[in-house]
């Protein structure tokens, strides 16, 4: 059995094994998927762009280049979708 990594008194820096293993156990608990820790900035990403701009989301996800941002954001809001859909059937 591997051993377990234990965090330090509270207030102390938590080890980056130890915050993944609490992760792990915290979404079991909960009866979600297993993810990643880096699952989360996609969901972020993908959230935040329905309220704010990609410029606003790129500082906030403190991205150097657009183009990382990008890869981030899996949806991008269209206010004119259902106009355009309701145009193709006139």
């Amino acid at each position: 059995m591997a051993s377990r990594r234990r965090v330090g008194r509270v207030g102390e820096p938590i080890s980056g094994g130890a915050l993944y293993l609490r992760f792990l156990r915290a979404g079991k608990r909960a009866g979600l998927p297993r993810l990643r820790l880096h699952d989360l900035r996609h969901s972020f990403g993908t959230q935040a762009i329905r309220a704010f701009s990609i410029y606003e989301v790129q500082r906030v996800m403190c991205h150097r280049h657009i183009t990382t941002t990008e890869r981030y954001l899996h949806y991008v809001p269209d206010p004119g979708a259902a106009a355009k859909l309701s145009d193709l059937w006139g």
